[in-house]
């Protein structure tokens, strides 16, 4: 490599540990399969749906109906923002299995800040959700763990209107399989409407250690 291409390299690994960083990963198959290939051993008759599959399921079923739902399929990478100190993996249970995610956030968690994007992984809603959650309870959801290697017993994650007021910050403790979690958040009614939409935001390691957590997907609906 020459000299003008070996300092083209160096300034961007140095701008990508300066950044949040999303890593779309090709597929990793845990089960040892190379990702595409048919197992030798698989039987003719179609398995059912994984654990990890339905719970996917469940998560578009309460999201259906006016609700928002976000995995980490390649159709909702521009659902989710990454921010500076955090950084986001993307893997495959196996070759034809749901997607996840590995968060790891090596910033400590600012409780007290209000710029949401620059807290962690979020995900912006629109507006219209706004005004059709006002004054009324939303149900916030999600389907994550520890990570396996270097895993985070908790996950922070906060709803906020960006406009009049949040659900402060939740502190989740995970399991180390995926389970799905939620909560519910009173929206403060508006007499005028809001005029900016809501966000959801996930922090990984509250301590800034670089602990991480894996994640398949969140929804935002209103609570029944």
């Amino acid at each position: 490599m020459s000299r003008t291409g070996l300092l083209v390299v160096v300034a961007l690994i140095f701008a990508l540990a300066a950044a949040g960083v999303l890593v779309w990963t090709n597929a990793l198959n845990i089960s040892g399969q190379p990702s595409g290939a048919p197992s030798a051993t698989a039987p003719s008759t179609t398995a059912p749906p994984s654990r990890e599959a339905q719970l996917v399921t469940s998560m578009n079923q309460a999201a259906a109906g006016g609700g928002f739902a976000a995995s980490f399929l390649e159709t909702d990478v521009s659902k989710w923002q990454i921010a500076e100190g955090h950084r986001l993996e993307r893997f495959s249970l196996a070759s034809s299995g749901p997607v996840f995610a590995r968060l790891t956030s090596s910033v400590a968690l600012d409780r007290a800040s209000v710029q949401w994007p620059s807290l962690g992984l979020s995900m912006a809603l629109p507006v219209e959700f706004a005004n059709l959650a006002n004054g009324r309870t939303v149900e916030i959801g999600f389907i994550a763990r520890a990570a396996q290697s270097n895993g985070s017993s908790e996950l922070s994650v906060i709803y906020a209107t960006q406009q009049a007021g949040n659900s402060l910050w939740q502190t989740v403790e995970l399991k180390p399989n995926f389970e799905a979690y939620k909560f519910t958040y009173d929206v403060p009614r508006i007499e005028t409407g809001y005029v900016n939409g809501p966000i959801l935001v996930f922090h990984s390691d509250a301590a800034g250690g670089g602990k991480a957590v894996e994640m398949i997907g969140a929804y935002v609906k209103l609570a029944q």
